[in-house]
């Protein structure tokens, strides 16, 4: 029976996670830098602003069937299919799309701004 695509999660192995010790009472949990999923995306997702929404072809693509989360790769599609997402978290102009696990894995590394859609 395949599983429902709006409760796929990023399939790929979670990483360890440490506590900072920087005294802050408030200090949260980050991910380490050896993390397999950060390849760089920092350059174009560093204090990026981020839209929660259901994944749709982009404009300038009319005929695109689907994106992949710029970090595990799971993939978005607006139709419903096995190990597929329908709704992730994306840049202002759709061009990046990221799963919830990985948005929840790297918020505060990436120090995201979370916008109504």
């Amino acid at each position: 029976m395949p599983r429902d695509a709006a409760t796929v999660l990023c399939s790929r192995p979670r990483t360890r996670v440490t506590r900072l010790n920087s005294g802050d009472r408030d200090a949260q949990a980050m991910t380490e830098a050896s993390d397999w999923r950060l390849q760089g995306q920092e350059k174009y997702l560093q204090a990026a602003t981020l839209i929660r929404r259901a994944w749709r072809p982009p404009a300038r693509k009319p005929n695109w069937d689907h994106d992949h989360c710029e970090f595990c790769t799971v993939k978005f599609m607006a139709e419903p299919q096995p190990d597929a997402l329908r709704e992730g978290y994306c840049t202002t102009d759709e061009y990046h799309w990221i799963c919830a696990t990985c948005f929840e894995d790297f918020k505060s590394r990436f120090e995201w701004k979370l916008v109504e859609g």
